[in-house]
Formats: structure tokens, sequence, C-alpha cells
């Protein structure tokens, strides 16, 4: 169009309180979020230099990543193909551009479940669109102008739900959402994708149910499934399944028709909510009125906590490393041991890495197609996390001392914290950690280890140790008396 009317020159895009507002979607989106990727990329280049642990890159990604996002995805709905580019930037920095050795899913979980809670770029939008409707539940139109036109949009659906709680997700449409700006249809479902039953639980429930907008009770036209919203009957005060009569599980077609008060179309209308009522009828006739009251969450992080919750399954905390060893219920105490409860980033990097079995040793370098041989460099045996730490022969000496100053034969088992009765856990840590470490220098030196115990190294390492231990108030004078103990027999 022309952008010179009466001498006065209409900007095609400009920028308001942090967005860039033009009339292309497109140059939108490139403006508000695609611009800021090689900003981030840079930014992460930097930080690659410093060679961070593990956790200490989740550290920056939270605080340098997404905080420059937040703004655009509060505001916005976010492009699929930015959370794709992201996450790949975001995964590339955490794992150094090599192959990533644990799957995203899990990744995201708490570490009691065996994770280092790495945040979801996915869900952290979902969350903050989501959080839109709790702010507005807590605002007051005639005080808060920003809440004016978002309580006309959803005016109807509140006097039906004040809670604005439905069962609706993506898989149905609801056609009163045609009627509001895309923005606000976007932050409805997502805020409602958080409570979405199950077939299951909707059917225990099913007389505490909303009629209207539930995803199970749908309207089929084509192959497209559309959830009931009949304004006649909301204003005949029929909101909720219990509110209709029923005989053996059907609707009552008389009685409702005298319920209904507009008349004109209730014979069409009957029909519709009597078929999509009807898989249902045994669950009616059971009368099942089992349901949890929900209290929507106020803060975006309560959002996220149950995205997350709803979309990553059971399986998302297997650990096939440790189901080798323990069950699954034993997990979450290993990992609690010896990642969460851990002071020392470097050890925890270090246990988190052996928990999932991820520790860098010749078998998984060979795995990872890093090197072409398994084999040990102390000896001929396949040097796998558990020979490198425990059974080769070269650091049998080592836990043989261990064995004769503090009256335990470590196992596996209690390396890897799956054992609770266990008292030295962190003895065996730094030990461990020491072991690999040694195994490490050498290999960047490409050099082999000698065919005896180097305990020099050994020994500085934990003079070393101690030293700063003994000038820290938060370390356990216990532990502390080990060290000096097997620092003495070396």
């Amino acid at each position: 169009f022309n952008s010179d009317i009466f001498g006065i020159k209409w900007v095609q895009q400009f920028r308001y309180l942090g967005i860039f507002l033009g009339h292309k979607h497109d140059d939108n989106e490139q403006k508000n979020f695609f611009s800021k990727l090689n900003e981030i990329n840079l930014l992460l280049q930097k930080w690659k230099k410093r060679e961070l642990t593990f956790f200490g890159k989740i550290q920056i990604i939270k605080t340098h990543v997404l905080s420059k996002l937040v703004l655009s995805s509060s505001l916005l709905i976010t492009p699929k193909d930015f959370i794709k580019k992201i996450n790949t930037l975001i995964f590339n920095f955490l794992w150094g551009e090599r192959s990533e050795k644990i799957k995203r899913a899990k990744l995201i979980n708490d570490i009691e479940n065996g994770v280092v809670n790495m945040t979801d770029y996915k869900l952290f939008t979902l969350s903050l669109l989501a959080n839109w409707v709790s702010r507005l539940l807590n605002a007051d139109p005639k005080t808060d102008a920003w809440a004016q036109l978002p309580t006309i949009y959803f005016r109807e659906l509140s006097n039906i739900k004040p809670d604005l709680i439905f069962n609706l997700d993506d898989t149905v449409q609801f056609p009163y959402l045609n009627g509001i700006p895309i923005f606000y249809q976007h932050v409805f479902k997502k805020y409602n994708e958080v409570f979405t039953s199950t077939k299951d639980y909707f059917e225990q429930s099913i007389m505490c149910q909303t009629l209207w907008g539930n995803k199970h009770i749908v309207q089929i036209i084509g192959k497209k499934k559309s959830a009931l919203l009949l304004r006649n009957w909301i204003r005949s005060g029929v909101n909720n399944i219990n509110d209709l009569d029923f005989i053996d599980g059907v609707v009552d077609v008389v009685k409702m028709r005298d319920k209904i008060a507009v008349k004109n179309n209730i014979h069409c209308e009957l029909l519709i909510v009597k078929k999509a009522l009807l898989p249902f009828k045994h669950a009616i006739k059971n009368n099942n009125n089992y349901a949890v009251s929900i209290k929507p969450p106020l803060k975006s992080k309560e959002f996220y906590k149950l995205f997350k919750e709803k979309f990553n399954n059971t399986e998302s905390f297997q650990n096939t490393f440790l189901n080798h060893f323990c069950l699954n219920e034993d997990h979450t105490d290993a990992f609690t041991c010896k990642v969460k409860l851990e002071k020392e980033t470097k050890l925890k990097e270090f246990n988190f890495k052996v928990l999932h079995g991820i520790l860098p040793c010749n078998s998984n370098l060979k795995r990872w197609h890093i090197t072409d041989s398994d084999i040990c460099d102390a000896c001929d045996q396949s040097q796998t996390i558990q020979h490198l730490l425990l059974n080769c022969p070269y650091v049998q000496t080592l836990w043989h001392i261990i064995h004769l100053k503090f009256g335990i034969n470590v196992t596996f088992k209690q390396i890897l914290g799956l054992d609770k009765t266990f008292e030295h856990n962190h003895l065996v840590s730094i030990v461990t950690f020491l072991i690999y470490k040694e195994w490490l220098l050498s290999s960047l030196e490409h050099k082999k280890r000698q065919q005896t115990l180097c305990k020099a190294f050994f020994k500085n390492e934990l003079s070393l140790r101690i030293s700063t231990y003994q000038l820290s108030n938060n370390i356990d004078p216990k532990q502390i008396d080990d060290f000096l103990l097997l620092l003495s027999t070396l």
C-alpha cells in the first residue's frame, strides 16, 4: 500500500516495548525470534571456551539464553521451527556438538529421577502462555486495563466455569474459540491442556464433568471432532452432565425438552447431546462421580512442572545402565546420594556420568567411534567403567589398602551408591574420581599407566584436596579424617 499518505510516512514495521509489530507476519517472526539465533550462538561459543561442567552449562542456558526469549515467548506464539533451532543450539552446547548420550526427554526431569532438571524450551513456552489465564483470573478489569479485552473474550466461558478449566486439547475443535484472536485461542488451549483428563478418569468422574468444551463429548462431522457448546442450554442452567436427566444411562428426551427454555431447535440439540453421551452409557448408569478438585496454578513454574509431568511418561525415568545392578526403585536413592547431595561440581558431574554409564572409558569411546580399541592400557581386558574404576589389576592395590584401613570390601554397587547401608560414599567417590582422572590425563598425553599403582599421584591429589577441605566449613570433619588416614597409608 502507499506508505506516504498526506505527507505522513507510514512505516511497515515498528518496535513497541521490545516487540516488533507490522503488517507482514513473517517479518515480525524474523525480528522477534529468528534474529536472536545468531546472538545466542555467539554467546554460547564464548562460554564453550571456558570448559564448564555439565551442570555449569545448564546454568548458563537457563540464565543467559532462556532469559533472552522470555518476553517474545510470553507475548507471541513461538514458531515451531524456532523451537527446533533453539533446542539444537542448546543441546549442541550442552554436549559439545557430539552425539547426545542421554535422551532429551530424560534430561528435563529432576535430579532424584536421575537427570539434571534441564529446561525444555517447548514446555517453557507453553507454560508462559498458559500463565496468562492465571493472571486473568487474578486480575480486576476495573483496575487492570490489560485484562479488559481478554475478559470480554472469555466472559461466556467464565460464566460456565469461573476457573476456565475445561477438558480441551488440540485433538478436538471448539467452535467458540473461532470468534477470538489467535493468540488468546492458543493461550486458552495451552492452559486447558494441563488439565485434560484421560478417558478412564473421565468415565470415573463423568457426573462431575463439564458438558461443554469437553474433548470426550463431541459431535463428529466427517473426520473432524468438535466439542459441544449450546448457548440455549447454558442459558437454561445446563452446564454439567449432572444437570441432565437420564433413563438407564441415556438422556431423558422428555424431561430435557421441558427443562430447556427455547425450543426452536430442541429436537436437533437433543439428538446431538444424546449421541455424544451414548458411548458413556454404562458410566452414567453407574452414576460415577469420583473427582479430584483442581486448583489452578498461579505461576509459570508450576505450569511448567505440570506440563513436564503430563508429557513425560514413566519410560523416561528408566536407566538402562543401572538396571543391570538394581531394580528401578533404587535409582532415586543413588542419584540423591551421589549427585543431588554432592557439593563439589566436578565430583557431581563425574558421579552423574558414572550412574548413566556415559563416563569416557575405552569401551564407551569405541562405541562412540572415537577410538578403535577397547583394551585397557594397564592390562589386556576390555575397559568398561566397572573395569576402569574397580576390577582392573592396576587399581586393585588401592582398593586393597582401603580394605585394610577401613575394613570394607568395596563393590561396584557401592560405587554406584546403590547400597543404602554403606557409610563411605564420599570416600569412594573421591577415590574413583582420582582413578578416572589419572587414566584420563595419561590418555590425553597418549601415555600408558605403569604396571604398579602410581602412589605419588594419589598422594599429591589427596593432599591438595585435604588442604582445601580443611579451609571449608561445609565438609564433614569425619570425611577429612578418612582422607588423612588413607593418605598416611599411601
